[in-house]
């Protein structure tokens, strides 16, 4: 059924006068601070993180339609609902950026294709029974039930209690439609609703100023970012009663934690944080990248490990023979087993984060790749190289002087302008020279150079600096893996990943006291990814944002 020309008018004009600015100063739409400038900036406790207009990224917008609307309904708007993009902030889902029409255009079609299909079916008595029974002109028990339907649905689609303004403009959609049928006044009601601004962004505005430029959030915006945080989805009935009691005081804030606790144990965290360690990691979809997704929520749930655990642990999960073949199993290794301590520690020595381009007629690992990956994982960011840099031949492959890998990139790259940067990722990928690029294990480099084939000893030795700290010497990755564990400059780079991921947007120096909350419950032997979790949303600066400055 084409959508009434009213509604469709009035909700793009809203969507689109809504899609730009941010909520908060000047400094939300300055570009990120450097990643090593966060990672060491004070904690300032009068600061509060810059406050972004962030739109519901389209797993929580998929996530909380499949809370509020019927399945067969949903089905409906299939296609539509597949052409959604969405957009990345770093390695995580963020939609900050202004959409474009087509993207406001998706919505429309999804919330009417949606609408009308619960009103003309029977989702429509799934989603209320006494909705189907409404008669023209409306009865006494109809306007109770019509009523008390956009004050319950409402307050899960806009995240809180809906305001008299927000009642009335809800019962007016639907009056559009009832002047043709009450269906189709049901239809023009859920349309309305699942594009009002509420729904599709994060309309942190109620809050109260606290300090010169900087608002507490109320309970119910902590309960949306909770929800966004650890379910990626939307708050339910019992997170939206807790904020309705409030999150202030002693009482509120034991409040808070009953409800972190609660969470923490709904299969949707789990979910949410698996996908924060595939994001982190950018791991593709792959049998050995969900093993290492299943290792690091092995960590994570079951031994309630921190870093000591993700980067020593020898634990891993088996389901197919080429993963057992990789690291060396026998044929038929199934489940969890332990992997060989002398080559094997944690999670930069599995074969989804080891995988690389094949080296031609070689069967090494690709050193410049994994030097990257690891900068990028560990916070270490490595500048561009220049302009017309490369070299006309490829270092990584193999030539008649019988060189590995790592001794033809030095090589070629020994001088200036690539020394600097070279120096650092022939560093950071050497001592992984012993996986070839499915992550297998290789005691040789073996090359084939115009039909002659020839093996090579394999130098894994390196000087590195994690970050600002001193720098050490490396035998090899398990040893790289043991010193990252116990790394103060790691910890604070994956407490930043986590309060990136929960900002939904680049970390800035105004967000030192999450990453430094974070921090303080991995970095240790006793550290643990769920405290440091907890820690973000239990701290003060997750409760506060920015305000504008006065013009």
């Amino acid at each position: 059924m084409p959508v009434p020309h009213p509604v469709a008018v009035v909700v793009l004009g809203c969507l689109l006068a809504s899609c730009e600015g941010v909520i908060g100063g000047a400094a939300s739409i300055d570009p990120a601070d450097d990643p090593t400038d966060v990672l060491t900036s004070a904690c300032d406790p009068n600061a509060a993180p810059d406050a972004e207009l962030v739109r519901v990224h389209r797993g929580v917008y998929l996530e909380a339609l499949r809370e509020l609307i019927p399945a067969d309904a949903l089905e409906a708007a299939s296609a539509s609902l597949r052409s959604l993009p969405q957009t990345q902030s770093g390695r995580f889902v963020a939609e900050v950026e202004v959409p474009s029409f087509d993207v406001v255009r998706a919505y429309a079609d999804i919330a009417s294709t949606v609408a009308f299909a619960v009103s003309e079916g029977p989702a429509l008595t799934e989603l209320s029974p006494c909705l189907g029974a409404l008669e023209t002109p409306l009865r006494d028990t109809d306007e109770a039930c019509l009523s008390e339907f956009i004050e319950s649905f409402g307050a899960r689609v806009f995240r809180h209690p809906l305001s008299d303004e927000e009642h009335t403009r809800a019962r007016g959609a639907y009056d559009i439609g009832a002047g043709t049928s009450p269906s189709e006044g049901v239809a023009t009601l859920l349309m309305a609703m699942l594009l009002e601004p509420q729904f599709l962004y994060y309309l942190e505005l109620d809050g109260e100023e606290v300090a010169p430029g900087v608002a507490e959030l109320t309970s119910y915006e902590i309960a949306a970012r909770l929800a966004r945080t650890l379910w990626a989805s939307i708050p339910d009935e019992a997170l939206l009663e807790a904020a309705a009691a409030g999150f202030e005081g002693e009482e509120g804030e034991a409040r808070l934690a009953a409800e972190i606790d609660r969470m923490w144990s709904d299969p949707r965290t789990e979910a949410t944080v698996g996908q924060f360690y595939r994001d982190w990691l950018e791991l593709d979809e792959s049998a050995a990248s969900d093993a290492l997704v299943r290792f690091t929520s092995h960590v994570t749930y079951v031994e309630d490990g921190g870093m000591d655990a993700l980067f020593s642990s020898r634990v891993a999960f088996v389901e197919d023979d080429m993963l057992a073949g990789i690291y060396g199993l026998p044929e038929g290794t199934r489940g969890q087993v332990e992997l060989d301590p002398g080559r094997r520690a944690g999670l930069l020595t599995r074969a989804a984060w080891l995988q690389t381009t094949p080296v031609p007629s070689s069967n090494a690992g690709h050193i410049i790749h994994r030097g990257a990956g690891l900068s990028e994982v560990l916070c270490m960011p490595i500048p561009p190289p220049p302009p017309n840099a490369f070299p006309a031949d490829d270092p990584a492959e193999p030539s008649g002087d019988r060189q590995t890998i790592r001794e033809r990139f030095a090589e070629v790259t020994q001088d200036a302008p690539c020394s600097n940067c070279h120096v650092r990722l022939d560093n950071f990928g050497a001592v992984f020279g012993h996986y070839g690029s499915g992550g297998e294990w290789i005691d040789e480099e073996e090359v084939d150079f115009e039909g002659e084939r020839f093996a090579m000893a394999i130098d894994t030795a390196a000087q590195m600096s994690l970050g600002g700290e001193p720098s050490v010497g490396l035998s090899d990755a398990v040893e790289l893996s043991e010193v990252a564990a116990q790394s103060e400059h790691v910890a604070s780079c994956l407490s930043a990943q986590l309060a990136e991921n929960l900002l939904a947007r680049s970390i800035r120096s105004s967000d030192a006291c999450l990453v430094e909350s974070a921090r303080d419950e991995l970095h240790g032997r006793e550290g643990s990814v769920r405290e440091a979790l907890a820690a973000l949303v239990r701290s003060p600066a997750f409760s506060l944002r920015s305000l504008p400055e006065s013009p």
